[in-house]
């Protein structure tokens, strides 16, 4: 099964996505997640980075389908990959309280 999902949050050990149809948990899946960039063309042009994950958890948010994916074993160009989101929204990527 291949589809888009819109990611609502990220965090360097998971994201959520809203998802066109409901997805079973605990199944892994393999993502491409398309990094943020200043311009369409570079956006078009990039390669999306790929990430192994698991499906933790699956519910309905606002009447669409959504779950909660946790990465898998990321290597360190991965993690620099899902880094570079943070810079690019200027927002800290881990959690401070």
């Amino acid at each position: 099964l291949k589809t888009e999902a819109l990611a609502s949050d990220i965090s360097l050990s998971g994201m959520r996505l809203v998802t066109p149809r409901s997805l079973q948990a605990n199944l892994p899946v393999n993502l491409e997640i398309q990094l943020p960039t200043d311009s369409l063309d570079s956006f078009m042009k990039q390669r999306p980075v790929a990430i192994q994950a698991v499906i933790r958890w699956q519910r309905e948010e606002g009447g669409k389908p959504a779950c909660g994916l946790e990465f898998q074993s990321l290597t360190q160009a991965q993690r620099k990959a899902i880094a570079e989101i943070f810079a690019f929204y200027k927002q800290a990527s881990t959690y401070k309280n």
